[in-house]
């Protein structure tokens, strides 16, 4: 459908999107940057229906609205990690995958898909966080067993998501871009140039501008409590942004705990383990980046992939 020259970031979630969005795609001067921060021009209805809506529910002439509304711009570049098969503040065990890059074919069928990955253990407890953020009460452990045990880990084998990709898009349209490596300058600008991407102003980004900051141990001991008593995004239905009603929650999460992650108590402490933990990741994604290096010609044991 469309014919302008689209690049299309889908995630991976908890790999640097706040970053890529708020930041990178801002900085580059001859990108029509489409991304959340972008209110005017990204299609938030539209993006949320075809990465969310399933098949037997799903209307294609919204790929229409889609490709006719992004004609009128040049050299866009969409981010958007909730295309990469993975629902909105819940897990999914990616089975929308498939379906989401058939229909981003068919909106940008000379599009360019790149995914920027990370090493799963990292991923999956950074994930952890986020969940307690929104207002999950629970121990790591009993966490990580219910997300294992309804197949929604699944999302960090990502052998499957970027062979799918593959498949629909064509190799040469698929760029596999490392988190570990997100943050090297040259990296970053030697990866878009190679990938066609006009990189004047790349310059200009702030490698070391802290978005969407993890919690620290101690900030990650004292959410669930404030959360318990005083409600939190889970609890009043909340997706994105603030909501007035949750006064406290918002005091807390978007302002008081930048200070308490500052303070260094339990500052060594690991909670992210126990028994089995290490053979249940390594049981479960091992195997699969050994395929995944040969996919992508990349040794991801250099980077401490499991």
């Amino acid at each position: 459908m469309s014919k302008n020259k689209t690049f299309i970031h889908i995630g991976c979630h908890k790999a640097g999107s706040t970053f890529v969005q708020e930041e990178l795609l801002q900085k580059l001067k001859n990108i029509k940057p489409i991304t959340f921060f972008n209110k005017n021009e990204y299609l938030e209805k539209e993006f949320l229906y075809i990465s969310q809506c399933a098949d037997i529910y799903y209307e294609n002439n919204v790929e229409q609205v889609i490709s006719k509304y992004y004609q009128k711009f040049e050299d866009i570049f969409i981010s958007a990690e909730g295309l990469s098969g993975n629902g909105y503040n819940v897990f999914t065990g990616g089975f929308l995958i498939e379906s989401i890059a058939k229909r981003l074919h068919n909106i940008f069928p000379d599009g360019k898909i790149l995914i920027i990955i990370r090493n799963q253990k990292d991923a999956i407890e950074s994930y952890f966080k986020d969940d307690v953020k929104y207002g999950y009460l629970g121990d790591f452990q009993s966490w990580f067993n219910w997300r294992l045990n309804t197949c929604q880990l699944n999302y960090f084998k990502y052998f499957q998501l970027i062979k799918t990709y593959q498949n629909i898009f064509g190799k040469e349209k698929v760029k596999v871009m490392l988190f570990e490596n997100l943050f090297d300058l040259d990296y970053l600008k030697n990866i878009l140039d190679d990938f066609g991407v006009n990189t004047f102003g790349i310059d200009k980004v702030n490698f070391k501008r802290g978005l969407n900051k993890t919690y620290s141990p101690l900030s990650l001991k004292i959410t669930p409590i404030i959360n318990r008593i005083f409600g939190s995004k889970l609890t009043h239905g909340v997706t994105f942004g603030k909501d007035n009603r949750l006064k406290v929650y918002n005091l807390w999460r978007y302002q008081l705990s930048d200070y308490f992650n500052k303070i260094p108590i339990y500052k060594n402490k690991n909670k992210f383990n126990f028994d089995n933990y290490e053979k249940l990741l390594n049981d479960n994604f091992h195997e699969n980046n050994k395929k995944l290096s040969d996919l992508i010609d990349i040794n991801l044991n250099k980077y401490d992939y499991i």
